[in-house]
């Protein structure tokens, strides 16, 4: 899904507030700019499990839909380490009823407000 799909919202009723990108499950989620974790919602079979980043005081990251949370809450993150490892393959707990395949979901907020990640993403070379 997209930022702000209109078919998410038609088939779960909700926002679509980040991008997701196509990832095998287990695959290395990187931080992209220097940042603390300041949230962290561990994975268990309960719940859908993210990470937050904040990166300066205005520009934060959200990474959902991982398995594995390398730093705890409040650890200093550098461009570049690796601080999480994706999940979310079909069948899982909380795949979703849009879920097609492994993916990361990833936001960026900026003063609290969500904006279109793609605008902060390089496409592959």
């Amino acid at each position: 899904a997209y930022y702000k799909d209109p078919e998410y919202l038609s088939v779960v009723w909700s926002n679509h507030d980040a991008i997701d990108i196509v990832a095998p499950q287990g695959t290395d989620i990187i931080a992209p700019a220097d940042g603390y974790i300041t949230y962290v919602k561990e994975p268990t079979d309960e719940w859908y499990a993210y990470a937050v980043l904040k990166h300066t005081n205005v520009f934060v990251t959200v990474y959902g839909h991982i398995n594995e949370v390398l730093f705890k809450q409040y650890d200093f993150i550098k461009a570049g380490e690796v601080f999480a490892r994706s999940w979310w393959e079909i069948g899982t707990n909380w795949a979703g009823l849009m879920t097609t395949w492994p993916h990361l979901h990833f936001e960026v907020r900026i003063n609290g407000y969500t904006v279109n990640p793609l605008l902060y993403v390089n496409e592959p070379t």
